[in-house]
């Protein structure tokens, strides 16, 4: 753990979260990725942030989880409609009451804060009272401190590459979706982004991996978001310290990626 930081970045204009990131690197490359992240938070597509909040934690005396990626699958709808139709038909095969799965939808469409604005964390959904169970249902719950082994990022945008897979917002939330569904409360994850130019959404879960939809929302919408789907039976304080605090690198990947036409060849 010798010289290994985690760096984050949280950027907001007038009180609106705009974008956020997550870093874990080495001492040497701190300079060169904190220019990289205000760069980011000032030409945001959501609009130029107001303020920048950065932080660096030096790692030496956590310890490291390694992980393993999600398998990487897209499903290939041609339009919003059928991407959210294909999506809650994979989160229902994972056991997710179809009502329950509506309420995630309608949340991240309509703004999961109570001010009908986007939250900087998730929604935690209790998949059998339906109930929201973060303590700030403003600010969510957000998963930090996870990243790739330096070789396996460069693994990984080759492989994208190979692809013609989007090499910025994937690499991001493969790893966040990775360390989420890793924890036992957390049955799956549904994600819209609330990138205006980004229409492309997932579902995750150990069961059947990373499952991309190029669309889950229409063009130019700012609102989206994630729902953690979590267990009636699970301890919220471990949950949350798991998602804030427990330190994870990604050091294998899939060898390719899988390209469906429906949910159905999940199975």
């Amino acid at each position: 753990m010798k010289n290994l930081y985690s760096l984050r970045m949280r950027s907001s204009k007038k009180g609106k979260h705009i974008s956020g990131a997550e870093k874990i690197i080495g001492e040497k490359e701190i300079n060169s990725n904190l220019k990289e992240l205000v760069t980011r938070a000032r030409e945001h597509s959501q609009g130029q942030a107001q303020k920048i909040n950065i932080t660096i934690e030096d790692l030496a005396e956590s310890k490291v989880n390694y992980l393993s990626s999600l398998a990487i699958k897209t499903i290939e709808v041609e339009n919003y409609q059928q991407g959210r139709k294909e999506a809650k038909e994979l989160l229902t095969k994972i056991g997710i009451e179809s009502q329950i799965i509506e309420q995630a939808v309608n949340l991240l469409i309509s703004g999961p804060s109570p001010s009908g604005g986007n939250m900087r964390g998730a929604v935690l959904l209790d998949i059998e009272t339906a109930q929201r169970l973060e303590e700030d249902h403003y600010r969510g719950l957000r998963a930090t401190k996870m990243d790739y082994q330096a070789t396996t990022k460069e693994s990984l945008i080759k492989l994208l590459q190979e692809y013609n897979l989007n090499q910025s917002h994937l690499p991001e939330a493969l790893a966040l979706a990775t360390k989420v569904v890793n924890h036992q409360a957390i049955i799956a994850e549904l994600c819209l982004s609330d990138d205006t130019n980004y229409q492309a959404g997932y579902v995750a879960s150990k069961e059947f991996g990373y499952c991309r939809f190029p669309y889950l929302k229409p063009q130019g919408q700012g609102l989206g978001g994630r729902v953690f789907f979590i267990k009636a039976t699970a301890d919220l304080k471990a949950l949350k310290r798991y998602l804030e605090e427990d330190v994870v690198l990604i050091d294998q990947l899939p060898t390719e990626i899988k390209f469906c036409s429906s949910s159905q060849e999940l199975i």
